[in-house]
C-alpha cells in the first residue's frame, strides 16, 4: 500500500500543476505571437517556448581541402599524386589510367587545375515534439478524468480547448459489459447463486 498511495498522491499533486503549466504555457505563447506579429520590420522576433527548448544551433563548421587535379575536355581525370602523369612540351600533361583486368588503360591530354574540396557540417537538431502532445499525465482511477492528455495537435487553439474541457469533464462512464447464457437451475444452485422465482406462465386462452 506504500508505493500505492505515493503514486496516487503524486498524479494528485502534478495533474493540477500540468494544467497549470499548461494554461500558463498557452498566455505566453499567444503574447509572444501578438508580439511578433505586430514587430516592425527588422527587429528580432522573441523566442517562443518551443524555440527555447530547441536550443541554439550551433554555426555551421567548414572543412576546405585545396588540392590540383587533371582536367580534360572539362571533366576531372584524376588527382595530382593519385594518377600516372608526365608534363608534356605544349604545357599539358599526359595521363595515364589503367582500365581493367580485360582492357587497357588509357592516355589523356590534361591541364592542371586547382579545385577545393568543401565539405560542411550543418547543426540538424529537430524541433521537439510540441510539449502539449508530449505530455501526459493520467488520474489514478481509471474512472476519473485524465490530469492531461496528449493532443494530436498542439496549435494553441487545441490547447485552449482541451484546458476548458478537462475542467468541466466529468468522471467517466463505462457501460457494464453483459453477457448472456442459460444454465440449469441446479447447476446454478450448486454453485451457491440464488435466483428470483419467475411468474408463472399465464395459460393460452381457448378459442
Amino acid at each position: 500500500m506504500t508505493a500505492t498511495n505515493r503514486v496516487k498522491e503524486w498524479l494528485d499533486r502534478i495533474g493540477p500543476e500540468a494544467r497549470e503549466v499548461l494554461r500558463e504555457y498557452l498566455q505566453s505563447e499567444m503574447k509572444t505571437a501578438a508580439v511578433n506579429n505586430d514587430l516592425p520590420p527588422g527587429l528580432a522576433r522573441i523566442s517562443s517556448i518551443e524555440f527555447e527548448r530547441k536550443g541554439e544551433l550551433q554555426p555551421p563548421k567548414v572543412h576546405a581541402r585545396h588540392f590540383k587535379s587533371f582536367v580534360s575536355e572539362r571533366r576531372r581525370i584524376g588527382e595530382q599524386g593519385h594518377v600516372q602523369a608526365a608534363p608534356r612540351s605544349d604545357g599539358q600533361w599526359e595521363v595515364y589510367i589503367p582500365g581493367s583486368s580485360h582492357s587497357g588503360g588509357n592516355y589523356y591530354a590534361c591541364t592542371l587545375e586547382d579545385f577545393v574540396d568543401v565539405v560542411t557540417e550543418t547543426d540538424d537538431t529537430p524541433w521537439p515534439e510540441n510539449l502539449a502532445e508530449a505530455l501526459a499525465v493520467p488520474a489514478f482511477y481509471v474512472a476519473d478524468r485524465p490530469a492531461w492528455a496528449a493532443l494530436d495537435s498542439g496549435s494553441l487553439h487545441s490547447i485552449a480547448r482541451a484546458l476548458d474541457k478537462l475542467e468541466s469533464q466529468p468522471r467517466r462512464h463505462f457501460d457494464p459489459r453483459v453477457d448472456k447464457r442459460v444454465v440449469t437451475l441446479a447447476a446454478w444452485r450448486a454453485a451457491g447463486n440464488e435466483v428470483v422465482e419467475a411468474e408463472p406462465p399465464q395459460a393460452l386462452a381457448a378459442e
